[in-house]
């Protein structure tokens, strides 16, 4: 008789996992992923929080490299009254493409090669594809078992009004609902959306406001505008 087949952890033959998206902001993966392993495996976290997540800066040669004791610091603050935190330790590497060969970077990944027990490793690199994600891989496979999570498009409509709207505030742009409302119905209208396009999308209709907030006038105004269809034609 068949058994339905349980889900395995990300994190199965991997010490961790590059996440590419493509998506200038990406906590909100580290989040999902992280609530989705912890109901799998709870006995696997223990502290405030199920991850914690930190911006790895870069550090050129002989300046003053604080990745390590920022990570340490994150940590300590996610234990809360826990002996320790398990879980799943997440960074943003972003900073260090084209750089993963560096003293400081090496340094980074042999203090998480050391700490494997009880952390599971979670990279994000921002918009970068799997290509330009390259470097970094081979470096890591030195000292941790690398794998690649990519996250192809935004899944549904509620998502992607969501995440437009994020978006508009993470660039402290005021938007009235109705306009989120138009480019979201646009953009789900024509493809399943990938974050790139919809990250381009708002940071250029951010520039095309300037100040103003952004209407739903001003949102069909823009779309139907001649410089956009000209500018969307290679993404969309």
């Amino acid at each position: 008789m068949g058994q339905n087949k349980e889900k395995e952890s990300l994190w199965k033959d991997a010490d961790v996992v590059y996440l590419v998206s493509q998506a200038a902001e990406n906590e909100r993966f580290v989040r999902d992923i992280a609530i989705e392993e912890q109901e799998m495996i709870p006995e696997a976290f223990e502290g405030e929080q199920p991850y914690v997540y930190m911006k790895l800066r870069y550090a050129p040669a002989y300046e003053p490299f604080r990745g390590v004791k920022s990570l340490i610091l994150t940590v300590r603050q996610k234990t809360g009254m826990r002996a320790a935190f398990k879980g799943i330790v997440a960074a943003d590497v972003s900073e260090w493409i084209t750089h993963e060969k560096e003293e400081y970077f090496t340094i980074f990944l042999k203090f998480l090669h050391d700490h494997r027990k009880g952390w599971k490793f979670l990279f994000t690199v921002g918009r970068a594809d799997r290509g330009q994600v390259r470097g970094l891989l081979m470096e890591t496979m030195r000292y941790l078992k690398p794998k690649i999570k990519e996250v192809s498009g935004i899944p549904d409509d509620r998502l992607l009004f969501d995440y437009i709207g994020r978006q508009f505030r993470r660039m402290h742009k005021r938007a009235e609902k109705d306009a989120v409302r138009f480019l979201a119905d646009k953009l789900a209208g024509r493809m399943k959306p990938s974050y790139e396009v919809t990250d381009l999308l708002t940071e250029d209709l951010c520039r095309y406001a300037g100040r103003k907030r952004i209407t739903k006038e001003m949102a069909q105004q823009y779309w139907n505008d001649e410089v956009w269809s000209v500018y969307a034609a290679g993404y969309m």
